[in-house]
Protein backbone atom coordinates (compact mmCIF):
# COMPACT_ATOMS: atom_id res chain seq x y z
CA UNK A 1 0.00 0.00 0.00
CA UNK A 2 1.18 3.64 -1.19
CA UNK A 3 1.48 6.06 1.25
CA UNK A 4 -0.55 9.15 0.96
CA UNK A 5 0.79 12.54 0.26
CA UNK A 6 -1.80 14.26 1.41
CA UNK A 7 -4.14 14.25 4.26
CA UNK A 8 -7.77 13.28 3.38
CA UNK A 9 -11.10 15.73 3.58
CA UNK A 10 -11.71 15.22 7.14
CA UNK A 11 -8.21 15.42 8.14
CA UNK A 12 -7.50 19.01 6.79
CA UNK A 13 -11.55 19.98 7.78
CA UNK A 14 -10.75 19.25 10.83
CA UNK A 15 -6.97 20.71 11.85
CA UNK A 16 -8.10 24.07 10.13
CA UNK A 17 -11.29 24.28 12.26
CA UNK A 18 -9.36 23.36 15.20
CA UNK A 19 -6.74 26.09 13.91
CA UNK A 20 -8.72 28.67 13.44
CA UNK A 21 -10.84 28.43 17.11
CA UNK A 22 -7.33 27.78 18.88
CA UNK A 23 -6.06 31.35 17.47
CA UNK A 24 -9.25 33.12 18.22
CA UNK A 25 -9.27 31.40 21.71
CA UNK A 26 -5.73 32.79 22.21
CA UNK A 27 -6.41 35.85 20.48
CA UNK A 28 -9.79 36.45 23.04
CA UNK A 29 -8.37 34.97 26.11
CA UNK A 30 -5.41 37.58 26.10
CA UNK A 31 -7.64 40.43 25.33
CA UNK A 32 -10.68 39.41 28.16
CA UNK A 33 -7.91 38.93 31.20
CA UNK A 34 -6.83 42.32 30.65
CA UNK A 35 -10.28 44.07 30.55
CA UNK A 36 -11.11 45.57 33.85
CA UNK A 37 -14.28 45.63 35.99
CA UNK A 38 -15.63 48.58 34.67
CA UNK A 39 -16.19 46.20 31.20
CA UNK A 40 -17.66 43.52 33.24
CA UNK A 41 -20.64 43.27 31.01
CA UNK A 42 -18.08 42.63 28.09
CA UNK A 43 -15.76 40.55 30.05
CA UNK A 44 -18.33 37.96 31.10
CA UNK A 45 -19.85 37.54 27.29
CA UNK A 46 -16.31 36.75 26.50
CA UNK A 47 -15.88 34.44 28.91
CA UNK A 48 -19.09 32.35 27.95
CA UNK A 49 -17.97 32.41 24.33
CA UNK A 50 -14.29 31.18 25.45
CA UNK A 51 -15.50 28.35 27.10
CA UNK A 52 -17.85 27.57 24.66
CA UNK A 53 -14.98 27.35 21.54
CA UNK A 54 -12.29 25.85 24.09
CA UNK A 55 -15.35 22.89 25.30
CA UNK A 56 -15.45 22.43 21.28
CA UNK A 57 -11.58 22.62 20.93
CA UNK A 58 -11.75 19.71 23.63
CA UNK A 59 -14.35 17.46 21.58
CA UNK A 60 -12.64 18.04 18.04
CA UNK A 61 -9.52 17.53 19.08
CA UNK A 62 -10.67 14.20 20.76
CA UNK A 63 -12.12 13.31 16.88
CA UNK A 64 -9.28 14.61 15.32
CA UNK A 65 -7.02 12.05 17.55
CA UNK A 66 -9.42 9.41 17.05
CA UNK A 67 -9.36 9.90 13.20
CA UNK A 68 -5.26 10.22 12.91
CA UNK A 69 -5.15 6.83 14.80
CA UNK A 70 -7.30 5.16 12.92
CA UNK A 71 -6.11 6.13 9.37
CA UNK A 72 -2.63 5.92 7.64
CA UNK A 73 -0.19 8.37 8.42
CA UNK A 74 1.13 11.09 4.89
CA UNK A 75 4.52 10.70 3.84
CA UNK A 76 6.64 12.98 5.98
CA UNK A 77 8.49 15.85 4.51
CA UNK A 78 11.62 16.01 6.06
CA UNK A 79 14.08 13.34 7.47
CA UNK A 80 16.15 13.48 10.38
CA UNK A 81 15.87 16.01 13.17
CA UNK A 82 13.21 18.21 10.61
CA UNK A 83 11.12 14.86 11.19
CA UNK A 84 11.57 14.57 14.86
CA UNK A 85 10.68 18.39 15.30
CA UNK A 86 7.91 18.31 13.92
CA UNK A 87 6.61 15.48 15.34
CA UNK A 88 7.42 16.61 18.58
CA UNK A 89 5.47 19.88 17.31
CA UNK A 90 2.14 17.89 16.61
CA UNK A 91 2.50 15.80 19.86
CA UNK A 92 2.88 18.96 22.18
CA UNK A 93 0.00 20.52 19.76
CA UNK A 94 -2.48 17.59 20.36
CA UNK A 95 -1.23 17.97 24.08
CA UNK A 96 -1.59 21.33 24.76
CA UNK A 97 -5.03 21.01 22.90
CA UNK A 98 -6.38 18.71 25.60
CA UNK A 99 -4.85 20.05 28.80
CA UNK A 100 -6.22 23.67 28.12
CA UNK A 101 -9.13 23.41 27.43
CA UNK A 102 -9.27 21.12 30.75
CA UNK A 103 -7.75 23.58 32.69
CA UNK A 104 -10.15 25.79 31.56
CA UNK A 105 -12.69 23.65 32.48
CA UNK A 106 -11.21 22.73 36.36
CA UNK A 107 -10.85 26.72 36.47
CA UNK A 108 -14.41 27.24 36.13
CA UNK A 109 -15.32 24.44 37.67
CA UNK A 110 -13.31 25.34 40.81
CA UNK A 111 -14.50 29.22 40.81
CA UNK A 112 -16.17 30.23 43.83
CA UNK A 113 -18.88 32.13 41.60
CA UNK A 114 -19.70 28.90 40.55
CA UNK A 115 -21.32 30.17 37.20
CA UNK A 116 -22.72 27.59 35.20
CA UNK A 117 -21.21 27.10 31.75
CA UNK A 118 -24.07 26.63 28.92
CA UNK A 119 -22.29 26.46 25.74
CA UNK A 120 -23.19 28.29 22.82
CA UNK A 121 -26.17 29.51 25.09
CA UNK A 122 -27.78 26.42 24.00
CA UNK A 123 -26.39 23.25 25.67
CA UNK A 124 -25.46 23.18 29.65
CA UNK A 125 -22.21 21.85 30.43
CA UNK A 126 -21.48 20.42 34.19
CA UNK A 127 -19.04 21.59 36.40
CA UNK A 128 -16.44 18.69 37.36
CA UNK A 129 -18.29 17.68 40.07
CA UNK A 130 -15.04 17.00 42.88
CA UNK A 131 -14.00 20.83 42.38
CA UNK A 132 -17.02 22.12 42.21
CA UNK A 133 -17.44 20.93 45.93
CA UNK A 134 -13.90 21.06 46.69
CA UNK A 135 -12.88 23.15 50.27
CA UNK A 136 -10.86 25.73 49.06
CA UNK A 137 -11.99 26.41 46.04
CA UNK A 138 -10.33 29.94 45.43
CA UNK A 139 -7.19 28.42 45.56
CA UNK A 140 -7.86 25.68 43.87
CA UNK A 141 -9.33 28.22 40.82
CA UNK A 142 -5.90 30.46 41.08
CA UNK A 143 -3.74 27.14 40.46
CA UNK A 144 -5.83 26.27 37.64
CA UNK A 145 -6.06 29.69 35.90
CA UNK A 146 -2.43 29.75 36.25
CA UNK A 147 -1.84 26.25 34.96
CA UNK A 148 -4.14 27.84 31.93
CA UNK A 149 -2.58 30.76 30.99
CA UNK A 150 0.95 29.64 31.05
CA UNK A 151 -0.02 26.34 28.66
CA UNK A 152 -1.93 29.37 26.43
CA UNK A 153 2.04 31.23 25.80
CA UNK A 154 3.26 28.04 25.16
CA UNK A 155 0.32 27.06 22.71
CA UNK A 156 0.69 30.49 21.27
CA UNK A 157 4.77 29.96 21.62
CA UNK A 158 4.37 26.47 19.29
CA UNK A 159 1.33 28.03 17.07
CA UNK A 160 3.86 30.26 15.78
CA UNK A 161 6.77 27.93 14.93
CA UNK A 162 4.03 25.85 13.51
CA UNK A 163 3.34 28.47 11.08
CA UNK A 164 6.81 29.10 10.65
CA UNK A 165 8.12 25.63 9.89
CA UNK A 166 5.29 25.63 7.33
CA UNK A 167 6.03 28.31 5.60
CA UNK A 168 9.49 27.94 5.73
CA UNK A 169 8.51 23.98 4.21
CA UNK A 170 6.50 25.72 1.04
CA UNK A 171 8.96 28.89 -0.04
CA UNK A 172 12.58 27.88 1.24
CA UNK A 173 11.99 23.89 0.78
CA UNK A 174 9.76 24.28 -2.00
CA UNK A 175 7.53 21.57 -0.41
CA UNK A 176 3.85 22.02 -1.45
CA UNK A 177 2.66 21.82 2.01
CA UNK A 178 -0.30 24.17 1.45
CA UNK A 179 -1.42 21.56 -1.51
CA UNK A 180 -1.01 18.70 1.35
CA UNK A 181 -3.46 20.64 3.75
CA UNK A 182 -5.73 21.39 1.53
CA UNK A 183 -8.89 20.13 0.25
CA UNK A 184 -7.90 17.51 -3.22
CA UNK A 185 -9.85 15.09 -4.07
CA UNK A 186 -7.02 13.62 -6.36
CA UNK A 187 -3.60 14.02 -4.44
CA UNK A 188 -5.57 12.28 -1.52
CA UNK A 189 -4.39 8.38 -1.52
CA UNK A 190 -5.93 7.59 1.97
CA UNK A 191 -8.20 8.66 4.19
CA UNK A 192 -5.47 9.23 6.63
Amino acid sequence: MSVPKSYSSVAVLLHWVIALMIVGLLFVGFFMARLGDEQLSLKFELYQWHKSFGISVLLLTSLRLVWRLTHQKVEPLAAGWRDAAAHATHVLLYLLSFTIPLAGWAMVSASPWSIPTVLFDLIPWPHIPWLAEAANKAQAEAIFKQIHATMAYGAATLVALHVLAALQHQFWFKHAIFKRMWFSSKDTISEG
